[in-house]
């Protein structure tokens, strides 16, 4: 558990693209947008 909360933190500072964190957050954007009615794709 600590290394995924470490890789997420680095990726996190890192800003960078395509990594766990950035995917985690695209996510649970598209969930969160969802449930409010969004017509948004993933994509």
């Amino acid at each position: 558990m600590n290394d995924l909360l470490t890789k997420f933190k680095e990726e996190k500072v890192a800003k960078y693209k395509g990594g766990l964190y950035h995917k985690t957050q695209i996510n649970l954007a598209y969930n969160s947008n969802r449930i409010e009615g969004s017509k948004l794709s993933e994509e």
